[in-house]
């Protein structure tokens, strides 16, 4: 089964195709290009004004609302890349944050604007409260009209960046453009629409003084001397646009505030240490074939201690790297070197997000993805076990991930796990030996208590046809959503309504990553995870259906429906789990036609409530209430679980025997239930039996 992103590193997805295989142009590059940092409106619509009267500062916080603008004439670009912060010669800008409080941008296409405006593009006026980016297009759905933005985006914003030696409001941002298809701009001029909006808030009292927000172009790393800070990439190759080079302008924006100045003054200075960005990938099952195997080490206290991991690569070539490490034992610290891939010639580079690490190794001309050399090593890890106690450790990767084949013009997408074998380090006399800690992970086990359920879809041709689905969330809210579409019957074909999610209010938009559909549906401003809304659908398919189909019941549903809870290790341990899919069912021609077909759902095991506890409001004793199983008045999937686990050790669980009787709802033999009664509710639940029936009832 194909698997997902972890929780961290969804979260932290940056550009992650920056300097993939992209079609290149054949129009000739620009002589330069420009960013430009310019006052947007507010959330009334209202212009704001670069100028802040000393009444104002007086009396409150103010805010104002800047969008970073991309001028071009072509567009030929692959990535953009910036950092900006803010400083003053005369003022105080200590206290001045960017996104508010919460520190976070507007992601372009949600909602921004208290209320509806209207956005014409090509020659048609939308009406719409998204935030509207330079790159993407508007579309009018049954849910009213929606923004959708092409390319990836992420943006960063902090209070200061002891990084880089600056102190007080800092942003970082990257915009990176489709593998395939490349982009248009949403307006006619590439500038029409920002690519990115957040907030600079002066607090109450600021000194008077000028302000500056400020694109910061440095090189962050002098090993990295083409790498800056701010620059942009091109789909020529090699062709970046930088300060230094001169042909990448960056214009500034300048905010007053009025009234006397202070009689000090503050000035930031920056100093050269990289902001990393990462490349970050979807998941696929492991290959037994490719393994990733680490060497053993003798530690040697005060001495140069590398651990090295070979590939055996049977053949496989690589495009994209990412793994992450496994937990260290005590007193052991690893290091990745991160100038060091020598499976391939051209020894790319190794870069971190969050605990991510990844490497683009194709080749840099021609973006094919190239052979490993099996015998140099493709990580090394600088260890340190001064602290760590005389024993024989294993040290590995959670998860060792190879994009093989990236790009679907070209062939099926190739993505794997690899098999990983840790390496061996030895301290002192080494000691008892250790368990190994890398076996890939597989993501969260199901969570048999949220429940994603399809509607039931009488098709009728000509017509919108749509099939939704919605969540049971009992309690659990939600960080980002992610899903695969099971294979569909032959003849029928499903859309995803990329606009709408209406489980939540600002209606995040899915966006399709290979066959993997994914949803941010965190708050936009506070980016804490949100209840679901159970009452309004989370997914919408648009299904089709060929006049070949014949006439009967089809099952749509999904593969896999992932649920990412928390996501950030900071606020408490990461939770994220998949949901149990009950499939919709779509009805061809005449119900009770003679082809049905099931697709697969998810059958992984899960956290379940303890058998005993949740008994409330017992039937009657002696009335049967069929599929019943913990006797608490109603029939739901918990029954489901209680029985389960029953039928797997009944040693271990008990049922009461009023709740044996409910739960022997199929071929009914006097309290005696069997692996039929668990089909048999579950199959209750979507209506496609009803309880008590026959073996032969079951779909």
């Amino acid at each position: 089964m194909k698997k997902f992103i972890s929780a961290a590193s969804a979260m932290a997805m940056v550009a992650s195709l920056v300097g993939s295989a992209i079609p290149f142009t054949t129009v000739a590059a620009e002589a330069s290009k420009t960013l430009e940092l310019r006052a947007f409106v507010d959330k009334d619509n209202k212009a704001v004004s670069t100028t802040i009267s000393a009444a104002d500062i007086a009396a409150g916080d103010v805010t104002i609302p800047v969008g970073v603008y991309f001028v071009e004439k072509v567009n030929d670009t692959k990535s953009i890349r910036a950092s900006f912060g803010i400083s003053t010669k005369d003022g105080d800008c200590s206290g001045v944050t960017f996104g508010g409080s919460d520190n976070v941008a507007y992601i372009p296409g949600y909602k921004y604007f208290n209320e509806n405006r209207t956005v014409s593009v090509g020659g048609k006026d939308y009406s719409t409260n998204n935030i509207v980016a330079f790159a993407g297009s508007l579309s009018s759905t049954r849910n009213g009209d929606k923004f959708i933005s092409t390319g990836t985006y992420t943006c960063s914003l902090d209070k200061k960046q002891d990084s880089q030696n600056w102190k007080n409001a800092w942003g970082s941002l990257v915009w990176a453009q489709p593998v395939q298809g490349g982009y248009t701009w949403t307006g006619e001029a590439s500038d029409d629409f920002p690519g990115f909006v957040f907030d600079c808030t002066f607090p109450k009292g600021t000194p008077a003084g000028t302000y500056t927000i400020e694109f910061v172009n440095m090189v962050p790393d002098e090993k990295y001397p083409n790498v800056w800070s701010t620059m942009l990439e091109s789909d020529e190759p090699g062709l970046r646009y930088t300060v230094d080079a001169g042909n990448l302008v960056c214009k500034n924006l300048t905010i007053t505030i009025e009234g006397d100045s202070p009689a000090t003054t503050t000035k930031t200075t920056t100093t050269t240490k990289p902001a990393t960005t990462t490349t970050v990938n979807d998941g696929g099952s492991t290959q037994g074939d490719f393994i990733v195997k680490g060497s053993e080490l003798k530690y040697v206290k005060g001495g140069e201690n590398y651990m090295d991991f070979y590939v055996e690569s049977n053949g496989h070539k690589g495009a994209m790297l990412a793994f992450e490490l496994s937990d260290l034992p005590a007193g052991v610290t690893a290091e990745v070197d991160e100038t060091s891939c020598l499976a391939f010639d051209h020894e790319p580079l190794w870069s971190l997000m969050n605990k991510t690490w990844s490497c683009q190794t194709m080749d840099p001309t021609t973006k094919d993805p190239l052979a490993f050399n099996d015998d140099n090593y493709v990580v090394s890890l600088i260890i340190n076990a001064d602290n760590a106690a005389d024993g024989t450790y294993q040290i590995g990767f959670d998860r060792f991930h190879v994009v093989e084949q990236p790009h679907e013009k070209f062939g099926p997408i190739v993505e794997f796990d690899a098999k990983v074998i840790p390496g061996t380090l030895i301290v002192g006399d080494g000691g008892t030996q250790k368990p190994s800690e890398s076996e890939p992970t597989t993501g969260g086990p199901t969570q048999d208590d949220f429940i994603v359920k399809g509607s039931e879809l009488k098709y009728v041709k000509g017509g919108e046809n749509y099939m939704d689905f919605y969540v049971e969330s009992n309690g659990h809210k939600g960080a980002m959503l992610a899903f695969e579409l099971s294979d569909l019957p032959a003849g029928i074909t499903a859309e995803v309504d990329e606009t709408s999610c209406l489980a939540f209010d600002h209606e995040p938009l899915w966006s399709l990553m290979n066959k993997t559909w994914s949803c941010q549906t965190m708050d936009p401003t506070t980016k804490d995870p949100l209840a679901f809304n159970d009452d309004n659908y989370v997914v919408s398919l648009i299904l089709t259906v060929d006049d070949s189909v014949a006439a009967g019941t089809y099952e749509i549903g999904f593969s896999r429906f992932h649920v990412v809870e928390q996501p950030h290790e900071k606020f408490g341990p990461i939770v994220e789990f998949d949901a149990k899919v009950i499939p919709g069912k779509l009805i061809v021609g005449e119900p009770g036609g003679t082809t049905t077909t099931t697709k697969t759902t998810t059958t992984t095991t899960t956290k379940t409530t303890p058998i005993g506890t949740t008994t409330t409001t017992a039937p009657t004793p002696g009335k049967v209430l069929y599929g019943d199983t913990n006797c608490d008045g109603k029939v739901n999937i918990a029954d489901v679980v209680v029985l389960n686990k029953w039928l797997n050790d009944n040693s271990a669980y008990a049922i009461t025997a009023q709740g044996k009787i409910n739960a022997d709802c199929c071929d009914a033999a006097a309290g005696t239930p069997d692996e039929n009664d668990s089909k048999a509710i579950i199959q209750s639940l979507v209506h496609l039996v009803t309880l008590d029936c026959k073996a032969a009832d079951l779909k």
